[in-house]
C-alpha cells in the first residue's frame, strides 16, 4: 500500500540515519515589543525633549546646536524608525550618529557605523572621540580584521560607535560572532550607512556585497533601524537605495535638505591644449608663483594613476625652482601604503604639500577645512562622485572655494569657438539642469562653460 508524500514545506525535518547528528534549533532574536514597553517609549520621549539643551552642553565645537533636521534623525534613531537622510557634503551627517548617545537611556548602546573606505575610518574614529566624546573602535583589515578580543570587546560594549566595512560587516565570523548574539541586538541602536548612494552605485561593480546589504534585517531585531545618509541621493538612487536596503516604502522618514553649497563656485571648462600635454591645468600652479603658499591648498582629481604621475611631473616643472625639492604636489591613491597615506596627509593638513593629486581614497568624506580648490580632470564617472568630490572645498566656517570640471571638448554641448564669449548659466536661467556630457548639473549654483584659460590664480582668491 503507498503512503502518501508529504510535500516538502511540510515535511519533518530528521537528522541523518546513523549518525549523531542533531537538528539545532532555530535562533529566534528579540523583536520590537521584547526590548520596548510603552512606559520605555515614554521615558523616551522625554529625554528627546533634552536634546537641545544636552547637544550645547556637550558638544562645544556646536556653539549653535544641532539643526532641525540634525536633532530629527537623531530622535529617529532611538525610536527605531528607518531614515534615509539627502544632505549637502559638510553639513553635519556624522553628529546624527553621535547625538542619540547623550541620551540616558542610550547608555551602554553601539552604533554600527558602515563606511566605504578605510582610509576613512581612522578620521572618524578621532572625530568621535575629540568631537563628540564616544568611544569609537575601527574594524578592518589595517587592524587585523575581526579578531576574536575585537569581538569580544564589540559584544561587551566597550565602544559607542563601531566603524566597519560592508565586507567585514557581512563576514562569516562578525555575524556569528557578534549580530547572532542576543546580548548585542538588545544593545545595538542602529545601523548607520554612511555614503548610502555607494549601495546604488558599487553593487554591480567592484564592491558587490553593496547588492546584498539589505540581509542585515535578517541578523538584528526589529527596532533597530537603518539610517542611510548621503549627499547625492538621485530619485532613481533614492529608489533603488530603498529597494536594496529592504526599507518598507511605506515606513520610513525621508529628509531632504539638498545639496547646496553656497560657499563653493562651480566651473565646468572644455579642454583647450592636447590632453597629453596638460596645460590646461597649468592655473594650479601659476607661474608666477614665488613661495608656496602662492599654490592653493588643492585636491587634483584624476582617475587614471598613470595619468596622475604625469600630472604631478607637469605641473612640479612649474614650481619655483627653490621649492621643487619639496614635492609640494604629490599622489595620493588606494595603491599607497597607510604609512603614506597618514604622512602625507598630515603634511597636507600642516600645509607643507599643497596639491594632492588623487582618487576617492583622499576625498570621499575628508574634513579638511581650508581646502581652496578641487580640480576634475576629465568627465568625472557619475555626477554622485562630482558633487562629493567638490564637496571637499571650503568646509571651514566662514570660507570660500572654487570647483573646476575639465572635460574633453566632446562632452561639453555647447560650440565654443575662438572668438566666442563663453555663456554663463545662473541659477535662474538654468534651473532646469545643464547638460554636461550626457549629466544634468543642477542650477542650485552659477556653472560656467568655458575654457581653461578663462581660470586663474586670482580669480580662486577673489570667490
Amino acid at each position: 500500500m503507498l503512503t502518501p508524500c508529504l510535500s516538502p514545506a511540510r515535511r519533518t525535518p530528521s537528522p541523518p540515519t546513523g549518525t549523531r547528528h542533531c537538528i539545532k534549533r532555530r535562533k529566534v532574536l528579540p523583536s520590537s515589543a521584547s526590548t520596548r514597553t510603552e512606559a520605555q517609549l515614554a521615558i523616551i520621549h522625554e529625554e528627546l525633549k533634552l536634546r537641545p539643551e544636552l547637544i550645547k552642553k556637550t558638544y562645544t565645537k556646536w556653539p549653535n546646536g544641532a539643526t532641525a533636521y540634525q536633532l530629527e534623525c537623531m530622535g529617529v534613531q532611538v525610536l527605531g524608525r528607518d531614515t534615509i537622510l539627502h544632505a549637502a557634503t559638510g553639513a553635519g551627517k556624522t553628529g546624527i550618529a553621535a547625538g542619540p548617545h547623550l541620551l540616558p537611556s542610550s547608555k551602554g548602546k553601539a552604533t554600527l557605523m558602515v563606511s566605504p573606505l578605510l582610509s576613512l575610518h581612522e578620521e572618524q574614529v578621532e572625530t568621535f572621540k575629540n568631537e563628540f566624546g564616544l568611544k569609537a573602535i575601527a574594524t578592518n583589515s589595517a587592524h587585523g580584521g575581526c579578531t576574536k578580543e575585537i569581538i569580544q570587546s564589540v559584544v561587551a560594549g566597550e565602544h559607542q560607535i563601531v566603524l566597519i566595512s560592508l565586507e567585514m560587516l557581512l563576514m562569516r565570523r562578525f555575524i556569528d560572532g557578534v549580530l547572532y548574539k542576543p546580548e548585542f541586538g538588545t544593545r545595538c541602536l542602529s545601523i548607520f550607512i554612511d555614503k548610502a548612494h555607494c549601495v546604488s552605485h558599487w553593487r554591480d561593480s567592484f564592491r558587490k556585497k553593496y547588492g546584498s546589504i539589505g540581509i542585515i534585517h535578517v541578523f538584528l531585531p526589529c527596532a533597530v533601524p537603518i539610517i542611510g545618509v548621503s549627499a547625492t541621493l538621485k530619485p532613481q538612487v533614492h529608489d533603488d537605495i530603498l529597494m536594496r536596503l529592504c526599507i518598507d516604502p511605506k515606513n520610513y522618514l525621508y529628509v531632504n535638505i539638498g545639496n547646496d553649497r553656497p560657499t563653493v563656485a562651480h566651473v565646468v571648462c572644455a579642454m583647450e591644449h592636447p590632453m597629453n600635454s596638460y596645460c590646461d591645468l597649468d592655473f594650479v600652479v601659476d607661474k608666477d608663483m614665488q613661495v608656496p603658499c602662492d599654490i592653493p591648498l588643492a585636491f587634483l582629481y584624476c582617475d587614471d594613476t598613470k595619468e596622475g604621475a604625469e600630472i604631478i611631473d607637469h605641473l612640479n616643472d612649474r614650481v619655483h625652482p627653490d621649492y621643487r625639492a619639496r614635492r609640494l604636489i604629490r599622489p595620493y591613491n588606494a595603491s599607497m601604503s597607510r604609512e603614506y597615506h597618514d604622512a602625507v596627509m598630515q603634511l597636507f593638513l600642516a600645509g607643507i604639500m599643497r596639491v594632492l593629486v588623487c582618487t576617492d581614497a583622499a576625498g570621499m568624506g575628508c574634513d579638511i577645512p581650508d581646502i581652496e580648490l578641487v580640480v576634475q580632470w576629465k568627465t568625472p564617472p557619475n555626477m554622485s562622485s562630482w558633487i562629493q568630490r567638490l564637496g571637499c572645498a571650503a568646509r571651514g566656517l566662514g570660507r570660500k572655494g572654487l570647483a573646476v570640471m575639465l572635460v574633453e571638448r566632446t562632452a561639453v554641448g555647447v560650440r565654443l569657438g575662438a572668438a566666442e564669449v563663453p555663456p554663463v548659466v545662473t541659477a535662474e536661467e538654468g534651473k532646469d539642469g545643464v547638460d554636461v556630457g550626457g549629466a544634468k548639473i543642477m542650477g542650485y549654483c552659477t556653472v560656467t562653460l568655458g575654457t581653461s584659460s578663462n581660470i586663474r590664480g586670482p580669480d580662486i582668491a577673489s570667490i
